[in-house]
């Protein structure tokens, strides 16, 4: 909700062409033409927003703007535990570049489950030449479609990272599918 806010203030001052934080421009001034003798009264003048941030950041908005939907991601991965002499960042970036392919096994699975989402917690092990020996589930959250679960193990197997020292090493992390709201 902070974000959301932080947000709209930012879209409010921009519409309102302030350049800095902390600069509003001063408030309208009230004008009220009076209508012609002959003619008859006309509606009640608009007044402007008064000099409260909350009325100056509706009066900048459309009438019809709804708020900026934030929501999380797709699909993340979670912090990374490793077992051996690899680059931690560099492994994090082999795995996130993979972040598409998991996207459209979550968009298939969606396709067939609308609300198709959960958690698992894989596990990779490494050679030396930086092909993944195994990959497997270590925990799967009940919710979460197996062909989803399936599918993104295929993509996280076919990772190959950068050459490092002789030996294996194992990498562990969460990957998490939202579920459509």
């Amino acid at each position: 909700m902070k974000n959301v806010k932080w947000r709209a203030w930012v879209l409010a001052f921009t519409a309102l062409g302030c350049t800095r934080a902390g600069t509003v421009p001063p408030p309208a001034e009230t004008v009220t033409v009076a209508p012609p003798a002959a003619a008859p009264a006309a509606a009640e003048p608009v007044e402007p927003p008064g000099d409260s941030p909350d009325a100056l950041f509706s009066a900048a908005l459309p009438s019809n703007f709804e708020g900026e939907r934030t929501s999380r991601p797709p699909v993340r991965v979670g912090a990374l535990t490793l077992t051996g002499p690899r680059s931690a960042e560099l492994t994090q970036h082999e795995i996130l570049a993979r972040l598409g392919a998991l996207r459209k096994c979550h968009e298939a699975a969606q396709a067939k489950t609308p609300h198709a989402g959960g958690s698992m917690r894989v596990r990779l092990v490494v050679l030396g030449s930086g092909a993944v020996k195994t990959a497997q589930i270590v925990q799967k959250q009940a919710s979460l479609d197996w062909s989803l679960a399936d599918c993104a193990l295929r993509e996280l197997a076919r990772i190959t990272f950068p050459r490092a020292v002789p030996g294996t090493v194992e990498v562990a992390f969460p990957v998490y599918f939202a579920p459509n709201p």
